[in-house]
């Protein structure tokens, strides 16, 4: 064999052993890495489930934060509420005009009758549509005293019997210059077929107030009783 050839084979052997050297370490070296691989999959796993608990923890204080927030803002906006309508009722809080114009009928009844106050009682049962019951007392309560609020009441209960001279008469023992009593004789008025004085004691209605809604109901009820007449 010629030295080339001897050369050549020399070089080639190397070569090949140099090959099986590098693809030995090759898969050597994959088969020592790969627990690696997994554990730094599954740390990088836990890395997130940390991260998305705390961001979770996060989320959560922020929302509880955010609810006690509100829960304070409407606890605040109700007693503003309650102190302005002791203000405006000059009655102490859970008196009968405070519940009264709360509408808290149930409370204002046990009230009237621990205290035994016919008025109360007697406006309960009209509120509530018993208005025989509620005309009964009050027709006794207004015997001594002279009071407008169970006067306008006793009317409303004649009004809802149906007694709508009945309800006129008390209306007319009132004095008080009020939208409320002005409207409620158009009310009675315009039941007894009077239409004429209705329209006219609706329009002093109209007048008198500054609630702009009850300004547009009345000015829909006068429209329907101009063309009615």
């Amino acid at each position: 064999m010629s030295l080339i050839a001897k050369s050549l084979k020399r070089l080639q052997k190397a070569s090949d052993k140099k090959k099986n050297v590098f693809l030995g370490n090759v898969r050597s070296l994959r088969f020592t890495e790969f627990p690696m691989y997994l554990l730094l999959v599954f740390f990088v796993v836990i890395l997130f489930i940390l991260y998305s608990f705390s961001i979770y923890k996060m989320v959560d204080s922020q929302l509880k934060k955010d609810f006690y927030n509100e829960v304070v803002r409407v606890a605040r906006e109700i007693k503003n509420m309650e102190v302005q309508l002791e203000k405006n009722t000059g009655k102490k809080i859970q008196g009968f005009e405070y519940l009264l114009e709360s509408g808290r009928l149930n409370k204002l009844k046990e009230l009237a009758q621990k205290n035994n106050n016919i008025k109360y009682l007697g406006i309960y049962y009209v509120e509530t549509s018993e208005p025989e019951k509620g005309s009964e007392l009050l027709e006794f309560y207004l015997k001594k005293h002279n009071d407008v609020q169970a006067r306008l009441y006793l009317a409303l209960a004649f009004l809802k019997e149906g007694k709508y001279l009945d309800a006129l008469n008390q209306l007319e023992r009132v004095k008080a210059d009020r939208y409320e009593v002005f409207l409620d004789k158009a009310v009675v008025l315009e039941k007894l077929g009077d239409i004429e004085k209705a329209i006219k004691y609706y329009r002093v209605a109209y007048e008198k107030t500054n609630d702009p809604v009850l300004k547009g109901m009345i000015r829909a009820k006068l429209a329907v009783l101009e063309f009615a007449k």
